[in-house]
């Protein structure tokens, strides 16, 4: 008698992708499920050595597990539905090694040469695609959970709440319970006499504990996390990026709890200004005829780049590219390191041609589909 083969390659991971979803599918288990919650992992761990997943259902996990991996739910939910229809099938026909043992028929022979599944093995089966039944159906409401990150300064104090925003169009309420996870800072501060950055990363782990209730087609928001505001001394300003992964939890309905897999969210961004720079807005013709004038100090010219609103960027680097056309070479020299931060980007670094390049044709091309504004 031969024992059916156990699984390699792809579903060799896939049995792991039932025992321990978390690995696998979901990116991490998070936090635990909920008191009501059906346990994720090892509920579903083989009880022994007979409870292996028969050849015959290789092929089909190996297509629920391909379509989960490129986030193809519609593929990979009739996959495993048409499975799961046969599994019911030979579940009411598959006889259990003491069974088979005990008759003398062709199925019997069969079954114990490893040809067919036992009941065992379908059983082993059925106990996998459940698991991966339950990450389709988190996946599915996950789908339809937009999730983003806002920076909001408290009134009076030098820290910024990391807020988190949900809103569901499930057509069901949803309660969602992200697990740990990191928060990755960058804060870039201008020093005003030079134009030089100054760059700081930090990483922050995030303990659970989040919980967001989601009715239907509301918006939400809970505090994750605080931050310090952190302008160091001599900088003008500091630009504050942020971003919240989260290695799992779990998203519930009703009595249901469902893994939830690693969500890495978009990220948020905010400036601080220091103390002594003026908080009102400037607009972005001030900074266009800054560099018209062509002899401004830089200080000046990076007090009014920090208060241009983050709404009219778009707009200042268009108007600049305008009048950088008919302007000499030499009075684009001060607008470098202003123009970085506008842009929030180093890519020519103090390449003042390469800049003035960039900025003239980025302005040509949106002119010539008539999406530059102020001309």
């Amino acid at each position: 008698m031969s024992e059916p083969r156990p699984l390699s390659s792809l579903v060799s991971a896939a049995w792991l992708a039932a025992t321990s979803i978390c690995l696998v599918l979901i990116g991490s288990c998070g936090s635990p499920p909920s008191e009501s919650a059906i346990p994720v992992t090892r509920e579903m761990a083989p009880k022994g050595a007979s409870l292996v997943v028969h050849r015959v259902y290789v092929a089909a996990f190996d297509a629920v597990e391909a379509a989960l991996a490129s986030d193809d739910l519609l593929v990979a939910q009739s996959t495993l539905t048409r499975l799961q229809q046969r599994l019911a099938a030979d579940s009411a026909s598959a006889p259990t090694i003491a069974q088979a043992r005990a008759r003398e028929d062709e199925i019997a022979t069969r079954t114990l040469n490893g040809e067919l599944p036992s009941a065992e093995n379908v059983a082993a089966a059925i106990k996998m695609s459940e698991g991966f039944e339950r990450v389709i159906a988190g996946r599915l409401r996950m789908a339809a959970i937009e999730l983003s990150l806002g920076l909001e300064r408290q009134p009076g104090s030098e820290t910024v709440n990391v807020l988190l925003f949900a809103k569901s169009s499930w057509e069901e309420p949803l309660v969602l319970e992200p697990g740990a996870g990191r928060l990755e800072i960058l804060r870039v501060s201008l020093e005003p006499r030079t134009g030089s950055e100054r760059r700081e990363a930090r990483i922050r782990a995030l303990e659970s504990g989040t919980r967001l209730e989601l009715p239907p087609g509301e918006r939400v928001q809970v505090t994750v996390t605080e931050v310090p505001i952190e302008v160091p001394v001599g900088a003008i300003a500091t630009r504050m990026e942020a971003q919240v992964t989260f290695n799992g939890g779990t998203v519930a309905e009703g009595r249901f709890s469902l893994p939830m897999r690693e969500q890495v969210l978009p990220k948020a961004k905010r400036t601080d200004l220091a103390g002594w720079v003026p908080t009102s807005l400037v607009e972005p013709l001030d900074i266009v005829e800054l560099m018209q004038r062509g002899d401004a100090p830089l200080p000046a010219i990076l007090e009014r780049a920090v208060r241009i609103s983050p709404t009219r960027r778009a707009e200042t680097l268009d108007r600049l590219g305008k009048a950088v056309r008919t302007l000499p070479v030499d009075s684009f020299h001060s607008m470098v390191p202003a123009l970085r931060w506008i842009v929030g980007t180093n890519q020519f670094g103090r390449d003042e041609k390469r800049w003035r390049e960039w900025l003239i044709e980025r302005y040509e091309t949106r002119a010539a589909a008539d999406q530059a504004i102020g001309g």
